[in-house]
């Protein structure tokens, strides 16, 4: 059985339809746990910064998907919130079994519902900045996670 790493990339990279260049970004991605240094860049907060982007690029790819069907502002935030939240992201993580991937360190015993929706975020994020910042890239992962 491949390691724990090239299972996730294989994985992710099935559910995005997209070969991955740099698996240091991934490697962020799935890192849960406290500070550490991947791929010799200093992360002081694990997946947290990453995930800002994927949050970033998500919202993007769901509001333009709102405006570009015709919804009104109104409806279109509702969808937003929901599809956007940790709930909802928890899930979605979940029924991929991207939990399995996790990288906690020694204070978490479990993985938490909040530690996967920031890991789709994240997850989201290092794809997008790996694919040279694609956002048709990020749809069809969005399509392959229920997202849209």
């Amino acid at each position: 059985m491949a390691p724990l790493a090239e299972q996730a990339r294989e994985r992710i990279e099935e559910l995005f339809t997209y070969k991955t260049k740099n698996l240091d970004l991934l490697r962020e991605a799935l890192y849960a746990g406290g500070p550490t240094t991947i791929g010799g860049r200093s992360l002081r907060e694990a997946n947290k910064n990453i995930a800002l982007i994927g949050d970033s690029v998500l919202k993007t790819v769901l509001v333009t998907d709102s405006w570009e069907a015709g919804m009104m502002k109104g409806p279109s935030t509702d969808r937003t919130s929901f599809v956007l939240s940790n709930a909802n992201l928890d899930v979605v993580g979940r029924a991929q079994g991207l939990e399995r991937f996790l990288v906690l360190n020694d204070i978490y015993q479990k993985v938490s519902p909040y530690m996967v929706a920031t890991a789709v975020e994240a997850i989201f994020g290092a794809i997008y900045y790996d694919s040279g910042m694609d956002a048709k890239v990020v749809r069809r992962g969005m399509l392959a996670f229920g997202l849209l």
